[in-house]
């Protein structure tokens, strides 16, 4: 445990005896809040931090994704009345 928070199964090399991790790594450890919320959770707890370029969140991305529209009509529909056209290997 470390300023509060338990550190959760990644091994870090301590520097002059503190532990210091990326932004990133907090982000994962903390439930993926977004960054500034992660920042200042880091802050408030006065963890190390090392400096270094905040890689995008491969979970984060997954998450919010979206499915393709889906059209509303068939696209392969008649627009005039009159019977359905058959299916083919039903």
């Amino acid at each position: 445990m470390q300023g509060g928070l338990f550190l959760l199964g990644r091994k870090y090399t301590p520097v002059r005896g503190i532990l210091l991790k990326l932004l990133t790594d907090y982000h994962d450890e903390l439930g993926h809040p977004n960054m500034a919320v992660t920042r200042m959770t880091v802050k408030a707890n006065n963890l190390a931090l090392e400096k270094g370029e905040i890689r995008p969140c491969s979970n984060c991305a997954v998450a919010k994704t979206r499915q393709k529209n889906v059209p509303k009509k068939c696209l392969e529909c008649l627009e005039i009345s009159g019977e359905f056209p058959e299916n083919e290997g039903v």
